[in-house]
């Protein structure tokens, strides 16, 4: 219902991000969307929050500048900004808002860097289990925070304290952490799978509690029952796993792919200054059209478009993505497969190689 209107967002701190010269690796959306509990109606609207991945410069690394870990506002949205060596710490240490990113459906992934991060994705549920004792301790500290917050007249909030006495946000945190706990530990559904809510019943109560549903007293109640439970399956998680070894061979091969993909960057700082991208289009003959050299990829896309122009068809900088090749890269992007019905487009493509 509101995956286009959350994508825009995403793709607007995603430029934002980009505009200020970091080189964004991926950035996910964080929150409520990955829960099923988004909302955006005149009563309540959800926050679009996010979590990017950027890369050092080869100047950071060479003068030992300390990894970037900051946040930024964006129109009242908040973006939690992270170099990629900083991030493979917060999933050994198994923070619950961290690990959900590795599942989400809502990210953005710079082309360049595709490839390494559909391979830390699809170590999503190895890495959960990394420290999975600690993924408990987190859930309950992180309950028990919410319950400290729940009455606290933080600037932010007072305007709900002042209406509700409460934060309604923080009620539905501490059940949505309990259930959370619950189903990952005591029902062994896979992390990924227990995040997202999709009985509608459970949506809807959930929806009502964070539009505040209940007065003060039962609030308070509430949040104390439902954190002591979650405090205990957290005792009985670290009983069980007692004699549990942080899985060292699963961040190995995480760090291996970070370190890889820090190289790579470096590498291709280096060799930036001589990097050039030969672009050239395919009609439905498969006649192929010169369109010249290029410093970025990006700017070959305004001539694409005047080759497209009498297609009526159009394509953007994400379309294109780059891969190894015998010639050291490539791209290339396959028109007639974007407009699946538009069958005089068969054939059509852009076509290149990447000239060090």
């Amino acid at each position: 219902m509101y995956d286009d209107y959350i994508m825009e967002r995403v793709q607007k701190h995603y430029d934002y991000l980009q505009s200020l010269g970091l080189n964004v690796v991926v950035i996910f959306a964080q929150g409520s969307m990955n829960y099923g509990l988004f909302i955006n109606d005149e009563d309540y609207h959800s926050d679009i929050d996010t979590k990017a991945i950027i890369l050092p410069t080869l100047d950071n690394l060479v003068c030992g500048n300390k990894m970037i870990s900051t946040k930024y506002e964006l129109d009242g949205e908040q973006i939690d900004v992270k170099d990629i060596r900083v991030m493979e710490d917060m999933w050994a240490k198994s923070n619950p808002a961290y690990l959900e990113i590795l599942f989400t459906k809502y990210k953005i992934i710079n082309p360049i860097y595709e490839s390494f991060v559909n391979r830390i994705l699809e170590m999503g549920n190895d890495i959960v289990k990394m420290n999975f004792p600690q993924l408990a301790k987190c859930m309950s500290g992180m309950s028990k925070e919410k319950v400290i917050a729940l009455e606290h007249p933080y600037p932010s909030l007072i305007d709900k304290i002042e209406r509700y006495g409460y934060d309604p946000k923080q009620l539905h945190h501490i059940i949505r952490l309990n259930r959370l706990i619950n189903e990952v530990f005591c029902w062994d559904i896979p992390f990924g799978e227990a995040l997202e809510i999709n009985d509608e019943r459970v949506k809807n109560y959930f929806i009502n509690i964070k539009k505040g549903c209940w007065e003060l007293e039962k609030a308070r109640f509430l949040a104390k029952d439902y954190d002591d439970d979650t405090r205990k399956i957290k005792e009985q998680v670290l009983e069980q796993y007692k004699d549990f070894e942080f899985d060292s061979a699963t961040y190995n091969k995480l760090k291996n792919i970070v370190n890889e993909c820090v190289k790579f960057n470096i590498i291709n700082q280096i060799k930036g200054n001589n990097k050039r991208y030969m672009v050239m289009m395919q009609d439905e003959w498969n006649n192929l059209y010169y369109l010249g050299e290029y410093k970025c990829l990006a700017d070959s896309i305004d001539d694409i478009n005047s080759f497209l122009e009498v297609y009526d068809v159009s394509i953007t900088a994400e379309d294109l993505k780059e891969y190894p090749s015998t010639f050291g890269g490539a791209f290339d992007l396959d028109i007639g497969m974007m407009y699946e019905d538009r069958d005089d487009l068969l054939g059509i493509m852009v076509r290149g190689f990447i000239l060090e």
